[in-house]
């Protein structure tokens, strides 16, 4: 009968704090339903008024080119792409590794293939 009591009381205070102004109770669990109905009355994301109004203001741009024109682009940054492109063309030439390609190289170019005399 004790534990009746306290549950009861317990359901009397959190039903207080629910109605008191000022306290939000913090419900924990899915929202799967609320989303149900959300979409069900076919509000989305991108067409909520303030996404609108973000877009009417300007504030928001939407394009659906997806690519950059490089004229458009500071000469600063055209350096940059300029600077990465040289190097990705750098390594991608094959370069031999082993000591007789390299010599044979060397020699088809005229170099000399040591430099010391030992």
């Amino acid at each position: 009968m004790a534990a009746k009591n306290e549950e009861e009381a317990r359901e009397e205070a959190m039903e207080t704090e629910s109605s008191s102004e000022g306290k939000k109770r913090i419900h924990f669990g899915s929202l799967e339903e609320k989303e149900r109905e959300r979409l069900l009355s076919g509000q989305s994301s991108f067409t909520s008024s303030s996404v609108l109004a973000g877009i009417k203001a300007g504030n928001i741009n939407i394009t659906s080119d997806s690519s950059v024109d490089v004229a458009q682009l500071p000469d600063r940054q055209k350096v940059l792409i300029d600077e990465f492109e040289k190097k990705k063309r750098v390594r991608s030439i094959v370069v031999p590794t082993s000591d007789s390609e390299v010599k044979a190289k060397l020699r088809e170019m005229g170099q000399p293939i040591s430099y010391s005399s030992i």
